[in-house]
């Protein structure tokens, strides 16, 4: 009860207290992914897969090299990895650590000198190995604009003996390829090829050049629109260093192939089994079309087009292109493209997705479920890792990037359908289990706030969701858990479930019932309502006692309504918190305008169950009505 409280404030003072406020729409934060609205679009979404899980798969197998000892800083740079390499030369020619400590600074001093002024030329310390010093004079005479003399420096180490050179060969080798002023690219490319060969070799390359030569080599290849060589050099740095920048060379050099080549200069890459997974990667690994500008969209989908009449007519059948093209030519529109290659790997449940997602298109729902319940169990709970799974098949790393900000897995794309579809044929209690499971909270909440019955909600969560042990520290809130698919955990869709059961026993006036459904930190606010409402119902307590009692009920029902008992969506929109109003309705569920719309059955349940009053903040509204008692 309210303290303090007098009896003879004016009634509209107690009712303006209580009456909603005026909600200005606004920007808000990230909103949950929902099937049920929007017509079919949510169903027809394409799935994606990501761009590097698909280059794992590959298992790129890297070519043996000598990397040198591994330096203690995973970062470290030139002057580290040189530092490195020196004193373990140094130690190899019989040098204390005392004298090794003073050639490393006099080193360090040497090299900031000519790196801060090029202008002035520096004295190389005493001490070092003929190696050493072959290079650093040619680093110098580079810094000073002298590349002439860089080279000469260089190739002069190249040319003693190979026990006289074991550390900076890789190095030499590297910048004569990198400062080469010849227009014969193939002569630069056979540079780099030697820095691979002498790391094979045995000679150190503790800075990793053997692996950046790739890069570079391929660059050469790919300014000169020789695709097929570049990518098998980039998968090559890829598959020895993959935190590295040959993932996005790949993606410059699929976007590059596909935007300059015509079907029959892209034929090449078509035949290469390496060249046409990793184009196809690319392709089918793009953001929604949606997100782009139209002219890129065009250009894309013509790239699609470009892609598939090359790869028919390099005769490629094989499972993983096959998968690849379904997939590619639905996310681009093409749908005859589509249900050609579908029809080529019938056994695969990425492409029986897209079959479902066809039939879906044809107005064929009714296949398209068979469908998606058999390859549901085909698909893991959550993508896998390629490098743990040598085996990954490719439905394992696809997704859907919708409007959230997170990633949907396949599965959870595919339940979530397959509730959407259950619900359009009236299995009530099974499309609410799926949609539930599959992290699409919203749409599950519809279904068991306004479809299903009170008693067939009930009897669903005490079967599929019973109490766990109650914890203390329970949130009384789990609408934050429940937004995002990608952080739903199983015991938040528990709490979810039964907190709105638990809510709409409470509206339906079967309070003490909804008690063992609330969260634990909102029993007692339950209670105290409870409490507020018997008293003022005792036809034997004083007016004034009785008022006080409805106030109170007042109070409690305007301050923890929406938590005990609004709606998780229309009218409260408790799933935002109250705070917006965006998602699935009746009012969208009305229309016809898609294959899986509701049915006569869902729309009159979904009539029947609307709360009193069917308002925006209904319960500010009931609060209001008991204040009024109060007043009266």
């Amino acid at each position: 009860m309210l303290p303090g409280w007098r009896g003879g404030l004016p009634r509209w003072t107690l009712i303006l207290c209580l009456l909603p406020a005026h909600i200005a729409p606004a920007c808000g934060p990230e909103f949950p992914n929902w099937l049920l609205a929007g017509g079919d679009g949510p169903l027809l979404v394409a799935p994606v897969a990501h761009f590097r899980r698909e280059l794992d798969r590959l298992h790129p197998v890297a070519t043996p090299s000598s990397k040198g000892a591994p330096a203690t800083d995973p970062d470290h740079g030139t002057a580290a990895a040189e530092a490195y390499d020196l004193a373990g030369a140094l130690r190899a020619q019989g040098k204390g650590g005392d004298e090794i400590s003073g050639i490393l600074k006099r080193l360090a001093e040497y090299r900031r000198s000519f790196t801060n002024d090029p202008s002035q030329r520096a004295t190389l310390p005493g001490g070092l190995p003929p190696e050493f010093q072959d290079y650093l004079q040619g680093a110098e005479a580079w810094s000073m604009g002298d590349p002439q003399g860089a080279r000469e420096a260089w190739s002069r180490l190249l040319a003693r003996p190979a026990e006289e050179r074991r550390c900076k060969s890789t190095w030499a080798a590297y910048m004569l390829a990198r400062t080469s002023e010849t227009n014969e690219w193939e002569e630069v490319a056979a540079r780099f090829q030697e820095v691979r060969k002498l790391a094979k070799e045995g000679f150190a390359d503790t800075l990793g050049l053997a692996t950046a030569s790739l890069g570079w080599e391929a660059r050469l290849h790919l300014e000169r629109g020789k695709f097929v060589e570049a990518v098998h050099l980039y998968l090559e740095q890829y598959a020895r260093e993959p935190e590295g920048s040959a993932e996005n060379s790949l993606a410059e050099a699929s976007r590059r192939a596909l935007a300059r080549g015509r079907p029959e200069e892209l034929e090449p890459l078509a035949r290469d089994p390496d060249g046409r997974r990793v184009i196809g990667a690319w392709i089918v690994s793009r953001q929604p079309y949606r997100f782009d500008r139209l002219d890129e969209t065009h250009e894309r989908t013509s790239s699609v087009g470009r892609w598939l009449e090359a790869v028919e007519a390099a005769g490629a059948k094989d499972l993983p292109i096959a998968e690849q093209l379904a997939l590619a030519a639905y996310q681009a529109g093409q749908m005859q493209a589509a249900a050609r290659w579908v029809a080529r790997a019938p056994g695969s449940p990425a492409i029986q997705w897209i079959n479902a997602k066809l039939w879906l298109r044809a107005g064929k729902p009714e296949r398209a479920a068979a469908l998606l319940k058999i390859i549901l169990p085909m698909f893991p709970p959550a993508p896998l890792d390629p490098q743990s799974h040598p085996a990954l098949p490719f439905e394992a790393g696809l997704g859907i990037e919708e409007t959230s900000w997170h990633e949907i897995s396949a599965r959870d794309q595919v339940l979530g359908e397959l509730g959407a579809l259950r619900l359009a044929r009236r299995e009530y209690a099974e499309a609410l289990d799926a949609l539930l499971r599959s992290g699409f909270w919203m749409d599950a909440a519809y279904v068991a706030e306004r479809v299903l019955t009170l008693e067939e909600l009930r009897r669903y969560v005490d079967l599929q969701w019973p109490p766990q042990t109650e914890r203390l520290n329970e949130q009384a809130s789990v609408l934050t858990e429940l937004r995002s698919v990608a952080e739903v955990t199983e015991e938040g869709k528990r709490t979810g479930i039964r907190h709105l059961l638990g809510r709409r026993l409470a509206r339906a006036g079967r309070r003490a019932e909804a008690l063992p459904y609330l969260p634990v930190s909102l029993r007692p606010r339950l209670q105290d309502l409870m409490a507020c409402l018997e008293q003022a119902s005792d036809n034997r307590l004083p007016g004034v006692a009785r008022a006080r009692a409805w106030w109170g009920a007042a109070l409690s029902t305007r301050t923890n309504g929406l938590e005990l008992l609004g709606t998780e969506v229309a009218p409260d929109w408790a799933i935002h918190s109250g705070a917006f109003w965006d998602g699935v309705d009746l009012p969208d569920r009305r229309k016809t305008n898609s294959v899986t719309h509701a049915s006569p059955d869902e729309l009159t349940r979904a009539e029947a169950n609307e709360p009193t009053p069917n308002r925006r903040f209904h319960y500010r509204h009931v609060a209001a009505g008991l204040a009024w008692r109060a007043a009266g």
